[in-house]
């Protein structure tokens, strides 16, 4: 029976150009934590020298703003990563990621970390083009929270929450991720009426559907250029 880490590796996109054999020879260099809903992982400005894997369960990722604000950036779901930057920098933590859920996940630590990529070093290469496409996104949503009006913003917000497999697909992707429309909209920086009301409008449309508590992107090409 192959271990449950290494099941969870195969489906993680950084780790997809691994071979089966190098997929071995890290399995055993993963620690393993558990999170309660709520319970702090790590705080922004807190030391960095550990990537984490989401093995089950949800986080969050957060700043704070000079009002005490809350701003997610991101929320992720199993099979995401998070804190990568720290393998390469060592440099202190971002931003707070926080459990919205029981959690489980899995930690390589930087030292393991740059073992490893020592005796692979194409695959490091690779690693370092996801992790490029990474901060790129990052970027894009950095530009989106300045610089779009509300209807970019929350195109930017649908967009990212687009599973990485998906992209190709033009029509009827629909997002998975368990989320409110409280969280969405902190998500987009916007109110969770304005949220609601340009989601109707984009329904009206034709750019997504809604069942329930789902979202069904039909039109990626029409939100991405509201999120331009």
């Amino acid at each position: 029976m192959l271990d449950g880490k290494y099941l969870l590796l195969l489906q993680v996109s950084f780790f997809e150009d691994l071979s089966l054999e190098q997929l071995e020879r890290l399995v055993p260099l993963l620690n393993e934590g558990t999170y309660r809903k709520n319970e702090v992982l790590f705080r922004a400005n807190d030391p960095g020298s550990t990537l984490f894997i989401l093995g089950s369960g949800r986080v969050k990722v957060t700043l704070t703003d000079r009002q005490g604000k809350e701003v997610i950036l991101r929320l992720l779901q199993a099979g995401e990563i998070f804190g990568e930057m720290a393998l390469l920098d060592g440099y202190p933590r971002s931003a707070t990621v926080t459990a919205l859920e029981k959690s489980h996940v899995y930690m390589l630590e930087r030292e393991a970390f740059l073992r490893f990529i020592q005796g692979n070093p194409h695959w490091s290469l690779k690693m370092l083009a996801t992790m490029s496409r990474r901060l790129r996104k990052a970027n894009e949503r950095i530009g989106a929270a300045i610089f779009s009006d509300a209807y970019g913003k929350v195109s930017r917000v649908l967009l990212d929450l687009i599973p990485e497999g998906e992209w190709r697909r033009a029509e009827g992707v629909q997002l998975h991720m368990k989320l409110t429309r409280q969280q969405l909209a902190a998500m987009a920086g916007v109110t969770r009426e304005t949220f609601i009301r340009i989601l109707k409008e984009f329904e009206r449309a034709g750019v997504i559907r809604t069942e329930g508590k789902q979202i069904i992107i039909l039109k990626q090409a029409d939100l991405t250029r509201e999120a331009l």
